[in-house]
């Protein structure tokens, strides 16, 4: 069977096993990005998977380690098996807690980030009399949970309109605060869009929500492992985010933090027991439910300790520029994501609306991106991740000129 040990002399990057290891910024080496893109399982059918946000891509390692804790646990007694794993589990929370500047008693795990909204929006008991901000940029399942809270409860919701095109962040952030008024409870704030990779404001947006009352719920889907950035900075009041898009971890992996101070208020349907009232526990999925997710979790994290989330950003947003900056002055192509606000996330859609871009790009060249139907108009996100390079960027770019034409 293969081990841990295995595989580090196989990568001659840098050591994962060890949680105290600094890691380096490896940017600067091509080699040893090439090196990382070898790990991945995508690569070896030749596939350009351009989607990771809406999944992202195994690692080799991972995938093999997920096998292994899959046949355990399926093959012995799973309740015995999970509380065998239930300290190096501990241990993977207080090193994602870490990474977030955070204590690992606020945070738990979920399913992924639609989960975890709608444990804090269904379990927050919102008088009939207030109300609940969100945008047209956020989360068509995040907008829907709310819109069904409301009916059942009676409450109003607001709903702002943002042109990110053209929007500067003074603009957006002006935009949410006319919403709010002496009624508004809560207000739901997309980190970055899932149409056009668009990094918003949200630290300017929380403070001011702050600074009227306004409790705020930072859905971070695609931030984690993707941009740099610290709960403890941004001080949201909930967060949440999936750890299987850019982490690369197991599909259904998400997470899910709460604000000390807000735990208490939060009445979520579950069976929690009167002990577990003032703490995240009570959050925590009950019952038999995908063990394997949790326990490999220190696997995923010391895959990812290979690279800082400095030298990641850079790199996802180098990967990005390549396709995006090649496009940009082909009259055929319209920018949707704004060039200073994307990292490894872009949008664009096409003159000739009657083309099917990803249909084309799948059948004739191997790559998919993923399409997104707003108004009529087919827009299309194309999305990096660490199991690309430059010649993946290049042959989607030689691609789509192919397909419309220089």
């Amino acid at each position: 069977m293969s081990s841990r040990r295995d595989f580090i002399s196989q990568l001659s990057i840098l050591s994962l096993t060890n949680p105290n290891y600094n890691p380096i910024s490896v940017v600067s080496n091509s080699n040893k990005w090439t090196e990382l893109k070898s790990q991945y399982l995508s690569n070896r059918e030749g596939f350009v998977n351009m989607n990771i946000g809406s999944a992202g891509i195994l690692s080799r390692p991972i995938y093999k380690k997920y096998c292994e804790h899959i046949m355990a646990l399926n093959a012995y007694a799973p309740y015995e098996i999970y509380q065998k794993s239930e300290k190096e589990i501990a241990q993977s929370y207080i090193r994602l807690a870490n990474s977030l500047g955070i204590k690992a008693d606020d945070i738990t795990l979920v399913e992924n980030s639609t989960a975890g909204l709608n444990r804090i929006i269904w379990g927050l008991p919102i008088d009939n009399r207030k109300e609940i901000i969100c945008a047209n940029i956020d989360y068509p399942y995040a907008t829907q949970s709310i819109i069904n809270k409301a009916n059942q409860d009676s409450l109003k919701i607001k709903k702002i309109n943002l042109d990110l095109s053209i929007m500067s962040d003074t603009e957006i952030v002006q935009s949410y605060e006319r919403a709010i008024n002496k009624n508004t409870s809560l207000l739901l704030l997309t980190y970055i869009t899932h149409i056009e990779g668009h990094i918003m404001p949200v630290k300017k947006i929380i403070e001011m929500a702050h600074g009227y009352g306004v409790a705020v719920l930072l859905d971070a889907a695609h931030a984690y492992a993707h941009i740099e950035h610290s709960i403890a900075d941004l001080n949201p009041d909930y967060y949440v985010t999936s750890l299987h898009k850019w982490m690369g971890a197991p599909l259904g992996t998400g997470l899910l933090y709460v604000n000390p101070h807000r735990i208490h208020q939060l009445l979520p349907h579950s069976p929690y027991s009167r002990q577990e009232q003032g703490t995240i526990h009570k959050l925590h999925a009950k019952g038999t439910r995908a063990f394997q997710n949790e326990i490999i979790l220190s696997t995923v994290l010391d895959f990812n300790s290979q690279v800082d989330i400095a030298a990641r950003e850079n790199r996802l947003k180098a990967l990005t520029s390549i396709w995006y900056d090649s496009l940009s002055d082909h009259k055929g192509v319209k920018k949707i994501t704004q060039a200073d606000k994307y990292c490894g996330m872009a949008s664009i859609s096409l003159e000739n609306n009657k083309i099917n871009l990803d249909k084309e790009l799948i059948d004739k060249y191997n790559i998919h991106i993923k399409k997104i139907n707003r108004q009529g108009k087919k827009i299309y996100r194309i999305s990096s991740g660490l199991h690309l390079d430059e010649s993946d960027m290049n042959k989607f770019v030689n691609a789509v000129n192919t397909i419309i034409g220089c």
